[in-house]
């Protein structure tokens, strides 16, 4: 039963399942599978006691208690009003071990919106360097991101501020770019892209799943029970006797059946007034067979042109209550004149013996 019509809807949901498959696949190499140091976690380190080089590219966590002296300043501009925007500051930072005996000096880079936190931050640390007490009894700075060495522009702000701070300049140094994963790959990118392959993998499964069940048909039973008079057993044998189109539209003079990935689809005939080929060229491509039934509801089949120009001649060879092809006077009819409309075709005598009967 419906045996072409069950096959071609299975055969289209394994390609899209395929397709949708091979679209997460896309979505998680682009962001080079970086979910899984997401959900991991970063790496908590000390940077006192390990030495920031051994974690260029890593993906870790460090509580910083002690910025010294902002080094570097990133920023848009606009090229139409002339204006910069600042998007990242750059801050040396100081790890110190329990009894301040030694310490270690890197960069982390972090967003504008925590300019005030790290300069408060600051402020803290300086008081408490300046101070007595053993421990420092404020909440740090806690950075996630990705160890990457400084080129060398950026290395010589840090250097003067190095200067500044007294301190001597140093050949390379390291910072920890704040929420980027390896990659230069920001932690909201790879969670949105990852999002995207979870909902691809979602639509590949239901995909299987429809392809493995028996949807087709209880497809066609519900289009049944909303018509009475119908039954699945005279739909098949008329689905026996229908013409193919592009392998996946079926016309007979009563219905036209498509195929999706989806769905089946199948448009009554016996109320359809109009058909004519439409076409839209550009960003947003159309081409499909249109029709209008007496409730001038549209309905349509998706289809290239020469398929629905193949389509239409059929109909007219199969029916003759539609009126077949567009110009603009039938559309001004249509729109205007909906009765003159009906009286072309579907209201038209059909034969000489139900003219006498007019």
């Amino acid at each position: 039963m419906f045996n072409n019509l069950f096959k071609r809807l299975k055969r289209n949901r394994i390609i899209a399942m395929i397709f949708f498959l091979v679209l997460c696949g896309i979505c998680l190499a682009i962001t080079r599978f970086n979910i899984i140091k997401v959900i991991n976690g970063p790496e908590k380190v000390n940077l006192v006691k390990n030495d920031i080089k051994d974690y260029q590219n890593e993906y870790i966590q460090v509580s910083v208690y002690h910025p010294l002296e902002m080094y570097e300043e990133d920023y848009v501009k606009n090229t139409d009003t002339n204006t910069t925007r600042t998007t990242h500051y750059g801050y040396i930072v100081m790890d110190a071990n329990e009894t301040y005996t030694d310490y270690k000096l890197y960069g982390i880079m972090v967003p504008d919106e925590y300019e005030a936190t790290i300069y408060n931050l600051a402020e803290e640390s300086y008081s408490f360097l300046a101070s007595s007490e053993l421990l420092p009894t404020y909440e740090p700075f806690v950075i996630k991101g990705t160890v990457m060495k400084m080129d060398s522009t950026a290395l010589g702000f840090y250097n003067e501020s190095l200067e500044s701070l007294e301190l001597d300049p140093v050949s390379e140094a390291y910072y920890i770019n704040y929420n980027q994963l390896p990659g230069e790959m920001d932690i909201s990118f790879v969670i949105g892209f990852t999002a995207f392959a979870g909902i691809f993998l979602v639509v590949a499964i239901i995909m299987l799943v429809f392809a493995l069940s028996n949807s087709g048909l209880k497809k066609i039973e519900k289009y049944v029970a909303k018509n009475p008079g119908k039954s699945v057993e005279q739909l098949d044998a008329e689905f026996q006797t229908a013409k193919c189109f592009a392998k996946s539209i079926w016309v007979t003079k009563d219905h036209i059946f498509t195929t999706s990935a989806f769905s089946i689809k199948i448009i009554d005939l016996k109320d359809v007034v109009w058909a004519y080929y439409y076409r839209r060229t550009g960003r947003h491509a159309q081409s499909y067979v249109r029709m209008y039934n007496t409730k001038k509801r549209m309905l349509y089949v998706n289809a290239p042109q020469n398929v629905s120009q193949d389509i239409l001649a059929y109909l007219d060879q199969v029916t003759t209550h539609m009126v077949l092809g567009y110009d603009r006077e039938l559309e001004q009819m249509f729109n205007k004149n909906f009765n003159e409309f009906l009286n072309l075709r579907y209201n038209a005598p059909t034969s000489e013996t139900d003219e006498l009967f007019q």
